[in-house]
């Protein structure tokens, strides 16, 4: 595959911001987006009850800021009740609990608490290896693959020492 230099130089800045700082871009970006979403829906509800536009600004302006601050600090425990819930149904299906509630119901409440241990390493990890993959294919237009390879593993290896010291 093979893009264009332009978009191959975007890649390679996008990926190195990525992999060095995409843990704060993700947690902007949902915050962002269910600031949006609340904002919407509270300016949306004054408008239906004719509150006025100036109520619906600022209640709007307010529910975007509680809006933010939800999503910046629920990303954790939403990522850790869908990965605990998904790993946990496959265990149990693994060992034969699914007949059994209380039984799924434990597993999947240990799933999820481990997720939620696990979750900001989770996090990291992911957005590092999305990242150095950007990286990747940037480098793809301007030298061989196998060199590309080379210097996108010294990449991650740096970053994942940078991220993961403790």
């Amino acid at each position: 595959m093979a893009f264009g230099t332009l978009t191959s130089i975007l890649l390679i800045i996008g990926g190195i911001i990525t992999a060095l700082a995409g843990k704060f871009l993700l947690r902007l970006v949902v915050g962002v987006a269910s600031g949006g979403l609340l904002a919407y829906l509270i300016v949306k509800l004054v408008m239906l009850i004719h509150g006025g536009l100036l109520a619906a600004t600022i209640l709007g302006v307010l529910g975007f800021i509680i809006g933010f601050f939800i999503g910046w600090f629920i990303i954790k425990l939403a990522l850790s009740i869908i990965s605990g819930i998904t790993i946990g149904v496959v265990i149990a299906s693994l060992f034969g609990f699914m007949d059994n509630i209380g039984l799924l119901l434990l597993t999947v409440i240990i799933a999820i608490g481990i997720s939620y241990l696990l979750s900001e390493k989770i996090i990291s990890l992911i957005v590092i290896l999305a990242g150095t993959a950007m990286v990747y294919l940037g480098l793809l237009a301007f030298i061989s693959p196998m060199i590309a390879l080379l210097i996108t593993i010294v990449l991650l290896v740096l970053v994942l020492a940078v991220k993961f010291k403790k």
